[in-house]
């Protein structure tokens, strides 16, 4: 009986030690430092989940650009990524958290202000129409609906590759070498605070896009991105999670946008607003989006 019993008590263990100590591996383009806040929004809360879920899941941050986050994902069983739009595309790689992460205001064509266009455009017309140089980066989802323009224009986009591809691109565009890049405001903005070139450039929104897009936790599917997602999904189940991820979004965005974007995530995680109060030290932050 003993011997029977012990391989068995083993076998319990040793599940129990896996599913309480579940290594999973970040790629990400951030690697955040010991004791270091977070730059932006989507790491900001991430972090948080992160926290919430410290007991099971040990995570391990790795360098990756865009393209090869995903790379990544499709080849490693343990790898997740965050702050990801979900798309059909996306999700026969990866299995995505329940709830969305982030929400942010859509994408807009940022130009030159040498370039005179209406401040809403037909993305497929000014291809068209024009010859302008304008940046997108290879391995990002801008959105379904603007993916295909993407895809079905693609000689018409100057197309950023590697780690540091979006940042060179909007340095491009303050040097005048390209005449614009598909990027959030925010993003933008946040790259030239208190730089002469943020006054540089105009903001066009892109007809045919949604207004609010999300940002979700993906991770492989494999057993233990399975596992992960739901650690990911009770922790984002919580009302502190909900209420410190409202919080976020109200010290990060103006008072508008985070209207509509408090409206957008209150509909998605189908529970009615939460407490209006700011967490203690918490500083501005600007949503940077993948």
């Amino acid at each position: 009986m003993y011997s029977f019993l012990m391989p068995l008590f083993l076998l319990v263990f040793t599940s129990s030690s896996f599913a309480a100590h579940l290594r999973i591996q970040v790629p990400s383009d951030y690697i955040p430092k010991k004791g270091e806040t977070p730059v932006d929004i989507g790491a900001t809360v991430f972090a948080h989940v992160a926290r919430l879920v410290d007991e099971k899941i040990d995570l391990e941050y790795m360098p990756a650009s865009h393209q090869r986050e995903w790379r990544e994902l499709r080849s490693n069983p343990y790898a997740c990524l965050y702050n990801k739009q979900k798309t059909s595309a996306r999700e026969k790689d990866a299995i995505f958290s329940h709830y969305p992460l982030i929400a942010f205001p859509s994408i807009r064509l940022v130009l030159r202000k040498s370039i005179t266009l209406p401040d809403s455009v037909s993305l497929n017309e000014v291809l068209q129409s024009s010859n302008l140089k304008i940046g997108v980066v290879k391995g990002r989802s801008y959105g379904e609906q603007l993916d295909t323009i993407i895809e079905a224009n693609k000689a018409a986009f100057v197309w950023g590759e590697g780690l540091n591809s979006a940042f060179n691109h909007r340095e491009r565009v303050a040097k005048g070498t390209l005449d614009g890049v598909l990027e959030y405001s925010e993003v933008y903005l946040d790259h030239f605070a208190n730089r002469p070139e943020s006054d540089e450039v105009t903001f066009h929104s892109i007809e045919g896009v949604n207004e609010t897009v999300f940002g979700y936790i993906a991770c492989a599917r494999s057993v233990h991105g399975k596992m992960a997602i739901a650690s990911f999904d009770e922790a984002m189940d919580k009302p502190e999670y909900f209420n410190y991820m409202i919080n976020m979004h109200r010290v990060s965005f103006p008072a508008v946008e985070f209207q509509f974007l408090k409206d957008a995530l209150e509909a998605a995680y189908q529970i009615p607003a939460k407490s209006n109060a700011v967490p203690p030290d918490t500083t501005l932050h600007l949503a940077r989006r993948k």
